[in-house]
């Protein structure tokens, strides 16, 4: 018999915001940065709201063609994980992504190594051949008037 050792080798669930709490003990907090996209169409940098409810984390980006980041104060070593996932919902303009940056750049899409676009039904980003500690950041933008907005119940690490 064959097993997969992977997730027992890999470590165990570990929170970064649930419910309504941002996990401060794991994330050192949570950063709302107004950046541009990228340097070629970076339209306007606008800082997200983040709300704490009762039983999630909303976290907001208005405007026209708005774009910005909601990432950890800390850096997070993923190096005993295998997935960063997210459980909650979306409503968008199809720009709202879940990712993993090396540093925090210049630009919201500066120096990502791992993601998802959260717009198209993604909720899950493989994190197993990352080794060393990384942001974890959720970037939104708005375009055209429409709101991006991530309703987020829980967001971990496994």
């Amino acid at each position: 018999m064959i097993f997969d050792m992977s997730f027992t080798m890999k470590g165990r669930k570990k929170y970064l915001m649930q419910g309504g709490s941002l996990c401060a003990s794991a994330t050192g907090g949570w950063v709302s940065v107004a950046k541009a996209y990228q340097a070629s169409n970076g339209g306007t940098p606008v800082a997200p709201t983040v709300t704490q409810n009762s039983g999630s984390v909303a976290l907001a980006v208005n405007g026209n063609y708005g774009t910005g980041l909601v990432h950890t104060a800390n850096k997070i070593n993923l190096s005993l994980f295998s997935a960063l996932s997210m459980q909650g919902s979306v409503t968008d303009n199809n720009m709202t992504h879940l990712c993993v940056l090396s540093e925090i750049g210049t630009y919201a899409k500066d120096n990502e190594v791992a993601g998802v676009d959260l717009s198209g039904g993604g909720r899950s980003v493989d994190v197993s051949n990352l080794s060393g500690s990384y942001y974890i950041a959720f970037r939104l933008s708005s375009g055209n008037g429409v709101a991006s907005s991530i309703d987020v119940t829980s967001l971990w690490l496994d």
